[in-house]
């Protein structure tokens, strides 16, 4: 479920192949989040700038807001694999669902899975054979890119989901009940910053889940080295 690119396996120099580095780099995320999204809702309320301005107050929040999507450990194609491969919507002809192609490596991940530096020579010779400058669409469920989430992807991506869900549902459930009893004072900015701050957590849960959850990538890679090492070795053996 991470993503299969070296280059992205790393976020602000840091090598997140390893899960306990993953797990530091999500508490300190979500630690830096939740500390930021404090000190604003205590600025916009206190400041008298933003007590006349309150329109100024929104779009900081929303800046601050957009930031942590786009650019934080959790952005979309970053150290998680995309959750939905990006496809085209043509309706009218067979199937609704296409990739666009626009290079050489796209139509090299679209055959083969990787980029053409990455193909065996045979396959290199048949991609540029078949290969034509242009943009191309080509039926997605076709496509061989390492972007698609395979059986066990999809797997841990709605079971992630799912667990994100629960979680955001018992911290409504607590918010719920603490609004009920008075224990909070409610005021329209610790509302707005509630509902954005459930919102965060809502889309960003799942990538974290994962983040927290997927093995080293590099165990699993030296595990098909040492079983294809010993399966050349036997059959040596038997010649």
């Amino acid at each position: 479920m991470l993503n299969p690119d070296p280059a992205k396996l790393r976020y602000l120099g840091i090598d997140l192949h390893s899960r306990t580095r993953r797990r530091i780099v999500v508490v300190l995320t979500w630690l830096a989040f939740v500390i930021g999204m404090s000190l604003l809702s205590y600025t916009l309320d206190t400041q008298p700038f933003f007590l006349t301005h309150p329109i100024i107050g929104f779009y900081l929040v929303a800046l601050a807001v957009g930031l942590f999507t786009l650019a934080s450990v959790f952005r979309d194609g970053g150290v998680v694999k995309p959750f939905h491969l990006r496809v085209w919507h043509i309706h009218g002809m067979h199937g609704d669902e296409f990739v666009l192609l626009r290079n050489l490596d796209d139509w090299a991940r679209y055959q083969h899975g990787a980029r053409l530096t990455e193909l065996p020579e045979e396959q290199q010779r048949e991609v540029l054979r078949t290969y034509r400058v242009g943009y191309y669409v080509f039926p997605a469920d076709k496509s061989k890119t390492p972007e698609r989430l395979d059986e066990r992807e999809v797997a841990v991506r709605n079971q992630a989901s799912t667990n994100a869900l629960k979680w955001v549902t018992l911290f409504c459930f607590s918010l719920a009940g603490a609004y009920a009893t008075k224990t909070i004072p409610i005021r329209s900015t610790d509302v707005a910053m509630t509902l954005l701050t459930l919102g965060i957590v809502a889309f960003n849960g799942p990538r974290s889940l994962i983040l927290w959850n997927e093995p080293d990538p590099r165990e699993n890679g030296d595990l098909a080295l040492v079983q294809q090492v010993s399966a050349s070795q036997v059959c040596k053996g038997f010649a």
